[in-house]
């Protein structure tokens, strides 16, 4: 803060980034904004100073200077992956104990050199939490993931015919029902895979990005990501066995975010 001393400032930094992520995600359907939100945050030294005219009518502004502004207003650009928080090598070297934090592409900027990104997800405790609801509710479903898959996409196929053939391509009207159940086998996979791998993370995201590159031509926008999200819960919601309770949901919910942040980051760097 510029008029008080907080030692803890780059700590108050992110977890108020991550309020405002939780109530942008928070926001009531049919909100009439369609809200934009990424945020980067630095750390450093920086050059400060009020500039202005001193006429009769002169106005005045702070200002700040030097490489700092430069990355920070960097870090994360518009266009990049909705509600994503980005922070740089020292708030990384910093805070990596309190918070899960996981590499992404690094910056390269002119006249400043190349500057390392790490993505935030939650609070390191908190996160932990949540991988273990995760795991604990997906073993009460275990051997019917199959059933999940023929709720995913009986949902998509209700509520998004056009997300539906994004994610499964062109396919031959004889061969339909065949290709269908390929992708319902490779939904099965993938479930079964990352609910697996969120024991080594350090492992999984290369695997998630990977995907991330792999459909990254399929023209995926914000609002279908959602959409698959939104599928994915109503997918276990239904599943016979799945206990969803509000703290579950949550968790299944937050981890379906922070997959989706390294996918959509990836799928832009293929692009």
């Amino acid at each position: 803060g510029l008029s008080q001393v907080f030692l803890d400032h780059q700590e108050r930094a992110i977890n108020f980034a991550l309020d405002l992520v939780r109530l942008a995600e928070s926001e009531p359907s049919g909100f009439p904004a369609d809200l934009d939100l990424q945020i980067g945050i630095h750390s450093g030294s920086a050059t400060a100073g009020v500039i202005g005219t001193a006429s009769e009518r002169g106005k005045f502004m702070y200002k700040l200077w030097g490489d700092i502004t430069t990355i920070a207003l960097a870090l994360n650009p518009a266009g990049g992956a909705n509600y994503s928080i980005l922070v740089s090598q020292p708030l990384r070297d910093r805070l990596s104990d309190r918070y899960f934090l996981v590499p992404t592409s690094p910056l390269h900027l002119i006249d400043v050199g190349t500057v390392p990104r790490w993505m935030v997800f939650t609070q390191t405790g908190q996160f932990e939490r949540q991988i273990n609801l995760v795991q604990t509710s997906f073993d009460q479903i275990s051997d019917k993931v199959a059933t999940t898959a023929d709720h995913f996409y009986n949902y998509l196929f209700e509520h998004s015919p056009e997300l539906t053939a994004l994610l499964l391509g062109a396919m031959f009207k004889d061969d339909v029902l065949n290709q269908l159940e390929q992708y319902k086998k490779q939904f099965v996979d993938t479930v079964q895979k990352v609910v697996k791998g969120l024991d080594s993370v350090d492992t999984l995201v290369p695997t998630v990005q990977h995907w991330g590159r792999q459909y990254g031509d399929r023209g995926l926008e914000d609002h279908h990501y959602e959409t698959i999200g939104d599928a994915l819960l109503w997918a276990l919601e239904h599943t016979p066995g799945m206990r969803l309770d509000p703290d579950v949901k949550q968790a299944w919910n937050s981890t379906y975010v922070f997959l989706q942040g390294i996918v959509e980051e990836a799928a832009m760097e293929a692009e």
